[in-house]
C-alpha cells in the first residue's frame, strides 16, 4: 500500500509542478554542466520563441540566443555561479522571427562528493514587458527631469529679467 501512496503523491506533484510552471509562465531547465545538455520542459523553449521542443540545448546554443551586446552579461553570470553557485542574469535573446525579448534565469548550481559543478537548476521566464514598461519609465523621467529644468532656468531668467525692470524702472525716476 505504501508504494501506490508514493506513487500518487508522485503524481500529484508533478502536476502541481506542471501547472505552476503553465500558470506562471515559467520555464524549467537543468544543465548537465559536463557535457552541456539539458533537460528542460517546453515552456523554456517557448521563452526563446520556439513552439516545439529544440533537441539539442546547452548553454552554448543558449548563448547564440543572446544578442551581441549581452553575451558578456550572460558569461560573467556563468562565470560568477562556478564560485557562488547561484546563477542569474537579465539578458536580451533573438528568437527564430528576428525579434528581440528579454528573459531573465535564476539558477543554482550543484555539486559532486568532490565539490565539482557538475549540473545547474533553474527556471527562465520572458520579461519583455516588464523591461519595456522599466525602459519607459526612465525615459519619462528623464523627460520630467529635463522638463523641470527648463521651467527652472525660465523661472531664474523671469527673475533676472524683474530684477533689471526694476532697476531700469529706478534709473527712470531719477
Amino acid at each position: 500500500m505504501e508504494d501506490k501512496d508514493t506513487l500518487e503523491e508522485l503524481k500529484r506533484m508533478v502536476q502541481l509542478y506542471d501547472l505552476a510552471s503553465e500558470v506562471g509562465d515559467i520555464g524549467i531547465w537543468e544543465l548537465n554542466l559536463e557535457n552541456d545538455t539539458s533537460f528542460r520542459n517546453l515552456i523554456h523553449d517557448n521563452i526563446f520563441g520556439y513552439k516545439e521542443r529544440v533537441e539539442n540545448w546547452g548553454e552554448k546554443v543558449a548563448l547564440e540566443h543572446v544578442i551581441q551586446e549581452d553575451q558578456s552579461m550572460f558569461k560573467e553570470a556563468f562565470s560568477s555561479a562556478m564560485k557562488t553557485d547561484r546563477l542569474f542574469f537579465e539578458v536580451r535573446v533573438m528568437w527564430p522571427d528576428n525579434t528581440i525579448h528579454w528573459i531573465t534565469a535564476i539558477g543554482k548550481v550543484v555539486r559532486d562528493n568532490n565539490n565539482r559543478p557538475i549540473k545547474m537548476i533553474g527556471v527562465v521566464t520572458e520579461i519583455t514587458d516588464r523591461k519595456n514598461a522599466e525602459i519607459g519609465l526612465i525615459n519619462k523621467s528623464k523627460e520630467l527631469e529635463e522638463i523641470n529644468k527648463t521651467m527652472v532656468d525660465r523661472e531664474l531668467k523671469m527673475i533676472e529679467l524683474k530684477k533689471e525692470i526694476e532697476e531700469l524702472k529706478a534709473k527712470l525716476q531719477k
